[in-house]
């Protein structure tokens, strides 16, 4: 559903006019199409182009009924009710997901284990809510530790307040920030940036020693390093020798031959130092690669594991982009990029979280993003800032990507919907809709998809949080917040189980 014009093109013609092409997705889940050229329309289009099967998987077991119920509503408000006209027909798939059939290895969660909660923060202050949604999640997993639980923030700086509280609480509780990256995206990044800022000065003992710490951290020297008394002697030892001698031994049959009488060496070490004088001396040699292959070159020497090469590549690929806008720059300032990464203070590249790997644990609070958590599920979801501001209506609503000097306006998706009509793009624009509003319409239908998303990761335990205000500026809750909590008032709940008992009895 997140395939681009481009892409589309390219496989119609690899398939050609007699090929099998299957497509999968959900265009409901489409949540890319303001940033990237993608947009769950041409799926849509698709769908209902002649000679296409459409065959459809409307079946769940990842959501209990209550909150696959709640998602269903979402999608029926908005194609029916949603104050845009011209957002009912770009928002959603006229679609409706069903529980699992009993027996199903993916049965859904029980009814009775299923909570839908609403919570408003009640002072005006991101803050506080991330204090408070810190505080219930903190609670939660304490509680029940068997379970998994995670925070999903509009904004890396709006879950910044999340991953603040859950630190400074005490006693303490596990949490995964995942906010920029993932524990393993920053061990790779940590780990190649200490190869970098070796090869960036070659002869200093410092980066050297930096670098057999880094491998042996990671495991890539063998067992005899990894232990804090065996690698400090280890790392001592190859900071004692001379770099020249020890990874370029023109006159040596054998790495003891590199080394000083008067140094006494285990067999172990031995072994270790053949190792570490392999991988430096090919990394050596290849240093004045281009960034993203010297970085290819040494994860293939370090990693097997798909997740992990594909990391590699995204960093690779990052940094060949950042290279191409700052051909001036060395290798110590790539490592710099790489260590803002590792240390968490910096985004690359564009893998999701299951892209990476990435596994929860139950007994964890994850902290991450409304769009990292797609593919992702827990038992327990916390939806921070469900209110107007990330969540617009109307067309003259103040969008949160809009400049405070610009109300009810979204430069970056303007200025995108401008070059789509030039190029002549496939729907840039609606019948009697100015561009401007063609832009505000679109994020107004990729919200309530990103809504949808947030919904659907939630197993069991699914609680809804906006405050009163946003850095001074008043909001309200979303539109379709207060629809979807009036439909969970017992008495509307009651209401719709009288109509199914009703259903069944006439059945």
């Amino acid at each position: 559903q997140d395939s681009s014009p481009l892409q589309e093109r390219i496989l119609s013609a690899l398939a050609g006019p007699e090929g099998n092409w299957v497509r999968v997705g959900d265009p409901n889940q489409s949540i890319n199409s303001t940033f990237t050229a993608a947009d769950p329309r041409y799926f849509r289009r698709f769908l209902v182009q002649e000679g296409v099967e459409h065959l459809s998987l409307p079946q769940s077991g990842r959501c209990g009924r209550p909150i696959m119920r709640l998602a269903n509503r979402l999608v029926a408000w908005t194609l029916a009710e949603h104050p845009e006209p011209d957002v009912r027909e770009m928002a959603f798939q006229d679609q409706t997901m069903s529980p699992t059939e009993p027996g199903d290895p993916q049965e859904n969660p029980p009814d009775d284990e299923c909570w839908i909660h609403f919570v408003r923060s009640p002072e005006e202050s991101e803050e506080a809510e991330g204090r408070a949604l810190a505080d219930l999640a903190a609670r939660f997993v304490s509680k029940h530790p068997e379970r998994t639980c995670a925070v999903l923030c509009p904004t890396h700086w709006q879950g910044a307040h999340v991953v603040e509280a859950l630190a400074a609480r005490n006693p303490a509780v596990p949490y995964d920030d995942l906010l920029r990256s993932t524990p393993k995206t920053r061990s790779v990044a940590g780990l190649l940036a200490a190869v970098l800022r070796y090869l960036a000065g070659p002869t200093q003992g410092a980066a050297l020693g930096g670098l057999v710490q880094a491998l042996a951290e990671g495991g890539h020297l063998g067992a005899g390093a990894d232990s804090d008394a065996a690698g400090a002697a280890f790392r001592g030892l190859v900071c004692d020798l001379q770099p020249e001698r020890l990874f370029f031994p023109d006159d040596a049959l054998d790495v003891r031959d590199t080394l000083p009488r008067n140094v006494p060496v285990t067999e172990e070490q031995v072994v270790l130092l053949e190792r570490l004088s392999g991988l430096v001396a090919r990394w050596v040699r290849a240093a004045s690669l281009p960034i993203d292959q010297l970085l290819l070159t040494v994860a293939q020497d370090l990693y097997e594991d798909e997740t992990l090469l594909a990391t590699c590549h995204m960093l690779a690929s990052s940094l060949r982009a950042t290279a191409d806008t700052h051909p001036e720059w060395r290798l110590w300032h790539h490592a710099e990029e790489l260590d803002a990464v590792a240390h968490n203070r910096r985004t690359i590249g564009g893998l999701s979280l299951t892209d990476t790997g990435y596994v929860d644990q139950p007994g964890t609070v994850v902290v991450t993003t409304w769009h990292k958590a797609k593919g992702l599920e827990w038992d327990t979801v916390f939806l921070m800032g469900v209110d107007s501001l990330e969540f617009p209506s109307r067309c003259g609503d103040t969008f949160r990507d809009g400049p405070y000097f610009m109300p009810g306006r979204a430069p970056a998706i303007e200025a995108r919907k401008r070059l789509e009509q030039a190029a002549g793009a496939d729907f840039c624009c609606p019948e009697g809709v100015s561009l401007v509003e063609a832009a505000r319409l679109e994020c107004i239908a990729e919200r309530l998809r990103l809504l949808y998303v947030g919904i659907t990761r939630a197993r069991r335990y699914l609680v809804f949080s906006h405050c009163r205000g946003r850095r001074g500026r008043a909001v309200q809750p979303a539109a379709p917040l207060a629809v979807l909590q009036a439909d969970e008032r017992p008495e509307a709940r009651r209401s719709e189980r009288a109509r199914r008992e009703e259903v069944e009895r006439v059945r």
